[in-house]
């Protein structure tokens, strides 16, 4: 059985020698006949000397294949091809940001083994024990805001036959809709605890992440109505939360806030604070625009980004 690890990737060659690093210490411990583990890089036309770290220390790797773009197609187009072009059993998409813990690979395999699972998902945040899922819509409602992130999926290649690339390379989170193209054939869903794979703090992180978060309130729109998939008020709300502890913690970061000040400015001018009254607002929103005609509703949400 195959094994692909797939690593979309651009100007993080420091972060990506420390997954790589990761991955291959685990890769050493499996002993097994049974599972073949290949790692493929997607490479999106890296200036930072990505292609000769690579071609320097795994040229005499056998299991390691480097792709690279001549040209910068963007980030959702690279992690359409990462999730596309493998030819495996399983592929495990990982971030360049991510990093393996100790023994993950050997877990995964183990419930590739003795559950046969359509998808497994690694969050980073919830600590309580493994959960399994038979339906798509209750893993989004309860976890879709920790699930957005592509550092942990593992995807059964035998459940995603439907491979619509322009389709999943245009949407805001490719791996999402990649699952949501194949929902039909998706019967079982592993959602491990945070043991398995974390981020690489030493990553810059981007304090602006509420233009982010409301690209997911929007695409939680687009998942009920496009796909008729039922998210519940919870859901959203749980986003609202968080805009509103990104925007305290942008406020009492000085040093950024100041370095900043004119570009998150504006951004508040536009996602204002979210309360208990807005979240009535876009409820009612989410309940009246239900019942319109599709064209209409393709007018109306980029009203609802315009003016809230």
């Amino acid at each position: 059985m195959k094994l692909a690890i797939s690593i979309p990737t651009y100007n993080r060659k420091e972060s990506l020698n420390l997954l790589l690093d990761s991955i291959f210490s685990e890769i050493k411990d499996i002993k097994s006949d049974y599972f073949q583990i290949d790692v493929f890089i997607f490479d999106n036309c890296s200036t930072d000397g990505t292609k000769d770290f690579i071609k320097g220390i795994y040229a005499n790797h056998n299991n390691v294949n480097y792709c690279r773009n001549e040209i910068n197609y963007g980030l959702l187009v690279n992690i359409t091809k990462a999730m596309f072009t493998p030819i495996s059993d399983y592929l495990l998409l990982l971030p360049d940001d991510a990093i393996l813990e100790r023994n993950s690979l050997k877990r995964i395999i183990d419930i590739i083994q003795s559950q046969q699972p359509d998808i497994v998902v690694l969050n980073r945040f919830d600590s309580f024990g493994d959960k399994i899922y038979s339906d798509i819509g209750d893993l989004f409602n309860e976890h879709f805001n920790k699930i957005t992130w592509i550092g942990g999926y593992v995807f059964n290649q035998e459940s995603f036959q439907y491979k619509n690339f322009f389709k999943v390379a245009k949407s805001w989170f490719p791996h999402i809709e990649y699952i949501l193209n194949n929902r039909k054939m998706i019967k079982r869903i592993v959602y491990l605890k945070n043991d398995i794979v974390r981020k690489n703090e030493s990553v810059s992180n981007n304090y602006l992440l509420m233009d982010h978060w409301y690209d997911i309130l929007l695409y939680l729109d687009y998942i009920n109505y496009e796909y008729g998939i039922k998210i519940k008020h919870n859901a959203y709300k749980k986003f609202l939360d968080m805009i509103e502890t990104n925007l305290i913690s942008v406020m009492s970061n000085k040093p950024y806030y100041l370095e900043n000040k004119s570009k998150i400015d504006s951004i508040i001018n536009k996602y204002p604070i979210y309360s208990f009254s807005s979240y009535i607002k876009l409820s009612i929103y989410k309940w009246v625009i239900m019942f319109l005609p599709k064209p209409v509703k393709a007018v109306l949400r980029p009203l609802r980004r315009r003016f809230g």
